[in-house]
């Protein structure tokens, strides 16, 4: 996606595939793939601020 790779845009082209996939009579479960993007997104930022909490600890 390049520039425009951002939580916002991922979590809209996951929404728009999910419907097109499942309006074409696919057997997928609407939600999912945003559900997970935003399990990935929670995890990425939790392990960022425990990054920044060690980092600050070490410069005391």
């Amino acid at each position: 996606m390049g520039y425009s790779c951002r939580p916002d845009n991922v979590m809209l082209c996951l929404s728009a595939l999910g419907s097109v996939l499942s309006d074409m009579g696919l057997p997928i479960h609407v939600g999912d793939a945003e559900a997970a993007a935003h399990d990935a997104y929670a995890k990425m930022h939790q392990s960022a601020a425990q990054q920044k909490k060690k980092a600050m600890a070490a410069a005391v």
